[in-house]
């Protein structure tokens, strides 16, 4: 596999800087954090709601786990989709969050078993693609499905982000060469579908395979 992973002295530096980017975001009033201030939330709700919706075909009934939600726009999203039962997890899900818990998705705080459903727009952000695979499958009941929404594939300069990844200065920490690493990366699952939209981005569909 061709993957490159930003590098952290450890993995409890990993958490710390992934878990600043909310607060450091919030501090800032600019066009690119607006995503994330309370009042800009069910803006944010109906942006995922128009995006989601076409996910829904490919989805089974009963839970649903967001990961690496923040604000939870999406899990609010998924429960005006008919996804009632809807939560996220999140290093830092800001004060209060109703829609998502503190937590780390490499290891998570449910039992085997617990979703019909997983999403997320966040492979970006990992620190290990097998880590996350074999959790994600855990937590799935058999026949689940892994949903994601994969940006900085279709657009981006490979080597660019791999420079980035080296310099620091950006919080993602993962890209890839060819999807066929990310296939080869979720050994627990068998690709069910993938269909480019908004010209940057890939829908994926997974099912494990327990």
């Amino acid at each position: 596999m061709t993957l490159y992973y930003r590098k952290y002295d450890s993995y409890k530096e990993y958490v710390k800087h992934q878990s600043s980017k909310l607060d450091k975001m919030l501090k800032k009033k600019n066009k690119s954090t607006q995503k994330v201030r309370p009042e800009c939330f069910f803006k944010r709700v109906r942006y995922f709601q128009s995006n989601l919706e076409k996910f829904c075909p490919y989805m089974v009934e009963g839970k649903l786990l967001c990961l690496g939600a923040r604000t939870g726009a999406e899990v609010k999203a998924f429960m005006r989709l008919g996804f009632k039962d809807s939560i996220g997890i999140d290093l830092n899900p800001g004060k209060d969050n109703p829609y998502v818990i503190k937590g780390d998705f490499h290891n998570m705080p449910f039992k085997d078993s617990s979703f019909n459903n997983v999403f997320t727009n966040s492979l970006d952000h990992i620190f290990d693609i097998r880590k996350l695979s074999r959790e994600v499958n855990r937590v799935l009941v058999n026949g689940g499905k892994l949903i994601m929404e994969i940006s900085h594939f279709l657009d981006f300069n490979r080597e660019g982000r791999k420079k980035q990844l080296e310099s620091g200065k950006i919080y993602e920490s993962f890209c890839f060469d060819d999807f066929k690493d990310i296939e080869n990366g979720f050994k627990e699952f068998k690709l069910k579908h993938t269909e480019e939209f908004q010209g940057k981005k890939i829908m994926v569909v997974f099912e494990n395979i327990k």
